[in-house]
């Protein structure tokens, strides 16, 4: 049986070169993989679009985009303005996950669909996801810090 490996980002694909190369580069090195992404619409959700129809990777998408996922886009913005006011209420001293971006609780629920052995994620806002998910999955996950700034 082939390793599953979920790699995941807060962004639409055709803004995530680095995470797309990484998940080629997984499947040619064997893994079955996996890619969960967000989408919003425009442009980018039409390119991202092309990108899934070519990859030989399976994907998930969290859609929170106003024209297409209304509800997500009115609750995820909602909790994400209140928790990230709690964090700079706060100073920092509690800092809720959820309030590291604006659909992390959805990129978990995304990354937990399936069964995996490894997760991978890159990305600001798919960091915190990554970790939580992993750690609830009880699996390995490693982080892409190039874009934590």
């Amino acid at each position: 049986m082939r390793r599953r490996v979920t790699v995941v980002t807060a962004g639409h694909l055709s803004t995530c070169p680095r995470m797309l190369k990484a998940a080629d580069a997984l499947v040619d090195a064997g893994y079955d993989v996996r890619v969960v992404s967000t989408t919003t619409g425009g442009w980018m959700s039409r390119a991202d679009t092309e990108l899934r129809r070519r990859a030989r990777w399976r994907s998930t998408v969290v859609d929170y985009g106003r024209p297409s996922a209304l509800p997500t886009w009115l609750w995820s913005g909602v909790r994400f303005k209140a928790l990230s006011h709690v964090a700079r209420s706060t100073g920092g001293r509690v800092l809720p996950r959820a309030a590291f971006g604006r659909v992390h609780a959805e990129l978990v629920r995304a990354i937990e669909e399936e069964p995996v052995d490894f997760l991978y994620g890159g990305t600001s806002g798919a960091i915190a996801a990554t970790a939580e998910a992993g750690r609830r999955l009880r699996v390995p996950f490693a982080v892409d810090f190039e874009d934590f700034h």
